[in-house]
């Protein structure tokens, strides 16, 4: 904390109230040294940022308190505090680089740590003379930047916990493969719908979205309780629709409405106010067919689980599953796509600001 006064700048410890001072409490598994070093960090630290002595002793005695309240014992707290004042604050601030730029190349020796080992750096700093008997490694080697330093064992949270998550088990690469006889499946019958506008991708995806989803069944044309997709392949916009009859009957009226400029849905609406898709209304049923196919795509989804005894509770299901898909594809209009109305909601949705 920086405070201005007497045109001086005053600097005292600072910490947010939500701050527990949870320091490591000294029963930890961990070497001596470093239960021992953190009153002597808590008391070097404090020292050097506090300008003024009266807010040294006020300080001192709160992170006393903090560190008495970890389990830190009288003698290593007070001990901590003695060898920090025995300083020189201005030298400290001075001196504040460490002394490790002193010793390039530290040779760290690295031990799995376990309370029961010897004083490892006693017997390193006893024997390493023995490197300096040979002239070659002695070269190599300079024996006073060896060091030994400790690797923490596993904890019971490390074993339970994988650092590392899965990747997201809904989302695939678009070069992923066949789903097998999953999907959006063509009539073995050749019929209209699927052979000139029924797509059979790999996976279920959107233009507004970059996630992929997996066919989780197997659809075709005369399946009965859908939710289906048409792309508009020329503006590269999507609408999300269901039926309970099958696609055939359903997309028999799409095709009409289109065509005769009947403004029954968002796509029909779509294509009949749009300057991009022009079609000959004069032309016959085939060569609309042809036309047609040049500008959208179809694509089954998904289904419901049908209830033979309650037809009421089929078609709540299947409109709950409607709006899944347009949010989980984001069709809806205020994403930038056709859907205007949720289809659980069945209201009208704000219009998309670009």
């Amino acid at each position: 904390f920086v405070q201005r006064r007497n045109n001086k700048l005053i600097t005292k410890p600072f910490s947010k109230s939500c701050d527990s001072h949870s320091y490591l409490t000294p029963k930890s598994c961990h070497p001596t040294h470093i239960i021992k070093n953190i009153p002597y960090s808590v008391a070097h630290r404090i020292f050097k940022i506090s300008s003024d002595s009266q807010v040294y002793e006020d300080s001192k005695v709160e992170y006393i308190n903090y560190l008495k309240r970890r389990g830190y014992s009288d003698s290593i707290i007070r001990t901590s505090f003695e060898r920090v004042e025995s300083l020189s604050r201005l030298k400290i601030i001075d001196n504040d680089k460490t002394d490790r730029e002193s010793t390039p190349h530290p040779i760290p020796l690295v031990y799995d740590y376990n309370p029961a080992l010897p004083p490892m750096g006693k017997y390193i700093n006893k024997y390493k003379h023995i490197l300096t008997m040979d002239k070659s490694l002695s070269k190599v080697i300079n024996t006073t930047n060896i060091f030994p330093t400790y690797r923490a064992n596993p904890t019971i949270k490390d074993i339970l916990v994988h650092s590392k998550l899965d990747p997201i088990k809904n989302t695939y690469p678009s070069n992923m493969p066949p789903n097998g006889t999953s999907g959006s499946i063509r009539c073995d019958k050749g019929c209209k719908v699927c052979k000139d506008f029924l797509d059979s991708p790999n996976y279920i995806g959107s233009y507004h979205t970059d996630e992929h989803f997996r066919f989780r069944c197997t659809l075709n044309c005369k399946s009965k309780f859908v939710i289906y997709k048409i792309d508009d392949i020329i503006c590269q916009r999507s609408y999300i629709g269901s039926t309970a009859v099958g696609l055939t009957e359903r997309w028999r009226n799409h095709k009409s409405h289109i065509r005769n400029n009947i403004r029954s849905c968002e796509l029909s609406t779509h294509f009949s106010e749009s300057n991009i898709h022009e079609f000959d209304s004069k032309c016959t049923l085939k060569e609309f067919d042809a036309q047609l196919k040049k500008h959208l795509r179809i694509t089954l989804i998904d289904t419901i689980t049908v209830n033979d005894n309650n037809n009421e509770d089929n078609n709540k299901s299947l409109k709950n599953k409607e709006a899944f898909w347009q949010n989980q594809l984001k069709s809806l209009f205020k994403f930038g796509d056709l859907n205007k109305r949720d289809a659980r909601k069945e209201t009208k949705v704000k219009a998309y600001k670009k």
